[in-house]
């Protein structure tokens, strides 16, 4: 294995993703849309398309044993991530604690893979079975860990003087009703139906959302581009911007941002993935390629999804915003490490 030549080969299928962000980068400069029309275009595509693409993509798939034990070990991969962030929330004031152990875990535990992961691994392996392995993580993000995303960020800034049982019930009520947990769903009854009764879906129904499919990626990259721009634009403003929401007490600013922008990168894009591998290992999964694939695709930045929803309530936008950005970049990097740990242990 030469390291160098992963490297290369990475950085051949991720340049398609760069240019389409630079190329949002650039539309915003040139003010062909303002960079704040990134909420328009990631409504889109985190409302609209992605939901529509995850009821195809789920209902179309032939999930098996080793596929459900990929699930099973990014669920375990996200309760050991959820311990681990606990330390952390330390270094915030008592009263924010609930809302940064919310927005810690939409960063960590849902990477948008279907924007940010899948494009860049198409180039690295068949392009024909990359996609089954990006829903299988929808599945697990989507399916899985948003759902208790959702309800943490309502839970912690709800008004804490309702009833114990209408406040739990509201909260359970605001999270099913989110677009992409309703395209899981769909998206596993459809695929329960089309195995039971065989059906086939028509022709025009199958181009409609493959179209919308195509749609994704593109418009999540170029989201990306615009929101890269907003940052710039916010960098550039006084110290004492508004970005900054909220004020730590006891430990210096700086320091603490320092401490929890280290820790999510490195436990995002390079620890997670290490303990889904050794997990996979754990539970027997002789498909070293797909364990290999899934393990890069787990790799890749939130892109700005985890902002958008940090956004929606209102707290963690920086450590969401930077990672969208920085993710890319250590997303990148980290992929040979990852062949390298998983053809390692499976002896290839």
């Amino acid at each position: 294995m030469n390291i160098f030549s992963l490297y290369a080969s990475a950085l051949n299928s991720s340049a398609p993703c760069i240019l389409l962000i630079v190329c949002g980068i650039i539309i915003s400069k040139l003010q062909i849309f303002q960079s704040i029309d990134y909420v328009h275009l990631s409504a889109l595509a985190f409302k609209i398309a992605l939901p529509i693409k995850t009821i195809y993509t789920l209902s179309t798939q032939d999930i098996t044993l080793d596929d459900m034990k990929l699930v099973i070990s990014m669920g375990i991969t996200s309760i050991i991530t959820a311990i681990i962030v606990v330390p952390f929330l330390f270094t915030y004031p008592p009263k924010e604690r609930a809302l940064a152990f919310s927005s810690f875990l939409v960063i960590l535990l849902v990477n948008n893979c279907v924007i940010s992961g899948i494009p860049v691994f198409s180039g690295l392996y068949d392009p024909e079975i990359v996609p089954k392995y990006g829903y299988l993580q929808v599945l697990a993000n989507f399916g899985l860990c948003l759902p208790f995303v959702y309800f943490s960020f309502e839970i912690s800034s709800a008004a804490p003087n309702q009833g114990k049982c209408k406040l739990v019930g509201m909260c359970i009520l605001k999270t099913i009703k989110q677009p992409l947990i309703i395209g899981v769903i769909l998206g596993l009854v459809g695929n329960l139906i089309v195995s039971l009764s065989k059906i086939k879906s028509p022709l025009f129904i199958t181009n409609f959302f493959e179209i919308v499919g195509w749609l994704v990626g593109p418009l999540g990259l170029i989201m990306l581009g615009m929101f890269t721009h907003t940052q710039i634009i916010e960098l550039k403003k006084p110290k004492n911007s508004n970005f900054d929401t909220y004020n730590a007490k006891g430990l210096n600013k700086k320091t603490r941002k320092i401490i929890i922008n280290t820790f999510i990168q490195f436990t995002r894009h390079l620890i997670m993935p290490i303990i889904m591998i050794l997990m996979c290992k754990m539970l027997n999964i002789q498909d070293a390629i797909a364990v290999e694939l899934s393990a890069g695709i787990y790799a890749s930045p939130t892109a700005v999804f985890s902002f958008v929803v940090c956004q929606q309530y209102k707290f963690g936008m920086e450590e969401a915003g930077l990672d969208a950005i920085i993710g890319v970049i250590t997303g990148f990097l980290v992929i040979p490490i990852l062949q390298v740990i998983c053809r390692t242990l499976w002896k290839q």
